[in-house]
C-alpha cells in the first residue's frame, strides 16, 4: 500500500432572543462520568473482500477517577472499553475489551482537560448493516456510559475506483523519508481556532492498477462558496493508497466547512464527504465575526450589553468580549478560557446538527437549549407515529429536567412545546 502526503496552500476568499440567566456545565463530560467521544473511519480491508471499520475512542482526563497512592506516589486511574459489533439480526460479528491504567504524579494533570486517553481498534467486516455498542468502565468509580451507533459497510468492490471515509488529524508524523509513521485522529470534527494544521487522511481504491487518477479536493463553507478547489493527478500503482492532505487552521476565517474529495480515472469517478467545523477561542479579528459572536451570546448576556454592543464599533465590540469572558474564567492560570471554550463549542455544534433552509442551527430551539444545558442524558425520537406529528423528547436526569420538541409544520423545524417552557427558567 503506497501513501501521498500533500500539502495545501488554502487562498481565502475573504432577532432578539430569549434571555437565560444561567449556563449550564455539560451534562456528561466533566459531570464525574467516563464520558467519552468516539470517531468511526471506514475504509477498505487488506483482502479486498470486506470493509475494515477503525472506531478511535477518546476519554479526557477530568472525566476520569484519579485515586491517590503511597508507594509508588501519585494517582492512578483505570478504565475499560468494550466494543462489540452485531448485524441487523443481533448476531455479535465482533468483540473487543481493552484495559488502560494510567498513572500520573501531578494531581493538577489529573483534571486536566487537554490530556485524554485515546483507544484504538478495529473490525474487518462483510458488506452489511451493522451496530457498534460501545461502554466505558471507570474502574475506580464503577461507573459506567454507553452508546450505539447505527452504520453501513458498503461493497466497494463493484466499483472499479472507490474512496474510504475522510479522517480529520491532528499530528502526523514522519521518518526521514518522508513516509507516515504515526497518525494522531481527531475525535471531533469540529476543532478550536487555534494555529498549527490539521490532515485529511483518505484511501483510494483502485480495482485495476496502474492507473492515472484525477484527485480533487474542495472547501466549501456554508453558503456553498468555494474556498478551497485543489486538482492534482496521480500515478497509482497500488490497489489501495493512503493520502494526507495539511491544512492551516490560521487560513481558515469561517466557521464552518463542507470537504469534499473526488476522485476521477477515464469514466469512473468515485466521491467522499466530512463536514469540518471551529468555534471561537480567541477575540474575533473582524467586524462581521465578533458581531455574530456577540449575537451568538445572546441566551447569556444582559438585554442592553447585546442591544448596545452587537453594532458597536470593531474595537469597543472587542473590549466588551474581551472583558466579558475574562470576568468568567473558571481558571485564569490556563492559556484557555474553558467556559468561552465550552460555550462556543455547543454554538457550533447546534449549528451543525440543527441547520435547516430557514434559519441557524444555534437560533433554533433544540440549538438554543443544546447551547444552555449541554447534550442531554437521553434524546427519545417518535418521527413516525400513527396520528400524531413528528416530536423529540430530551431528558436531563443530573439536571432533573425535560423538553419536548414538536414538529409541527413536518419539515424539521422542532419548536419546544409551551408545557414544557418553564423547564428552562
Amino acid at each position: 500500500m503506497k501513501m501521498y502526503y500533500l500539502t495545501i496552500f488554502v487562498g481565502l476568499l475573504l432577532g432578539t432572543g430569549v434571555k437565560a440567566q444561567f449556563y449550564e456545565s455539560s451534562r456528561q463530560s466533566g459531570t464525574g462520568i467516563p464520558y467519552f467521544e468516539v470517531e468511526m473511519y471506514r475504509t477498505f480491508a487488506p483482502d479486498h473482500q470486506s470493509n475494515r471499520l477503525y472506531i478511535y475512542t477518546e476519554i479526557l482526563y477530568d472525566d476520569l477517577t484519579f485515586l491517590k497512592e503511597t508507594n509508588p506516589a501519585g494517582y492512578k486511574a483505570q478504565i475499560e472499553l468494550q466494543l462489540a459489533l452485531v448485524d441487523k439480526d443481533e448476531k455479535q460479528i465482533g468483540f473487543k475489551s481493552i484495559s488502560r491504567t494510567i498513572s500520573e504524579t501531578d494531581f493538577n494533570v489529573t483534571n486536566s482537560r487537554d490530556r485524554n486517553i485515546l483507544l484504538t481498534h478495529y473490525f474487518d467486516a462483510p458488506f452489511g448493516d451493522y451496530q457498534l455498542k460501545i461502554k466505558m468502565n471507570d474502574e475506580l468509580s464503577k461507573k459506567t456510559t454507553t452508546g450505539k451507533l447505527e452504520l453501513i459497510l458498503n461493497d466497494y468492490t463493484s466499483q472499479k475506483i472507490a474512496l474510504s471515509d475522510l479522517l480529520l488529524l491532528n499530528e502526523v508524523s514522519f521518518d526521514s523519508s518522508g513516509k507516515v509513521v504515526n497518525c494522531i485522529p481527531r475525535v471531533k470534527n469540529n476543532f478550536p481556532k487555534k494555529e498549527g494544521d490539521f490532515y485529511i487522511q483518505f484511501d483510494l481504491f483502485t480495482k485495476q492498477p496502474p492507473r492515472k487518477v484525477n484527485l480533487n479536493v474542495q472547501l466549501l463553507d456554508e453558503k456553498d462558496k468555494l474556498e478551497l478547489d485543489s486538482t492534482m493527478v496521480v500515478d497509482v500503482k497500488d490497489t489501495m493508497t493512503s493520502f494526507y492532505f495539511d491544512i492551516a487552521k490560521s487560513q481558515l476565517k469561517k466557521n464552518d466547512f463542507t470537504c469534499t474529495v473526488k476522485a476521477t480515472a477515464d469514466h469512473d469517478k468515485a466521491e467522499s464527504h466530512k463536514k469540518i467545523s471551529f468555534y471561537w477561542v480567541t477575540v474575533p479579528e473582524t467586524s462581521e465575526d465578533i458581531t455574530t459572536a456577540i449575537n451568538q451570546m445572546r441566551y447569556i448576556l444582559p438585554g442592553d450589553s447585546l442591544d448596545r454592543y452587537q453594532n458597536a464599533p470593531l474595537e469597543e465590540q472587542q473590549r466588551f468580549f474581551t472583558n466579558f469572558w475574562a470576568s468568567r474564567d473558571p481558571n485564569p492560570n490556563t492559556k484557555i478560557n474553558e467556559l468561552m471554550e465550552e460555550y462556543f463549542r455547543r454554538v457550533n455544534e447546534a449549528n451543525r446538527e440543527f441547520t435547516n433552509f430557514s434559519s441557524k442551527g444555534w437560533l433554533s430551539d433544540r440549538g438554543r437549549i443544546l447551547i444552555k444545558f449541554g447534550y442531554p442524558d437521553d434524546i427519545e425520537r417518535h418521527p413516525f407515529e400513527i396520528n400524531s406529528v413528528p416530536y423529540e423528547i430530551w431528558r436531563y436526569y443530573t439536571l432533573r429536567r425535560v423538553f419536548v420538541f414538536v414538529d409541527e409544520s413536518g419539515f424539521g423545524d422542532y419548536r419546544l412545546s409551551p408545557l414544557y417552557m418553564n423547564q428552562e427558567y
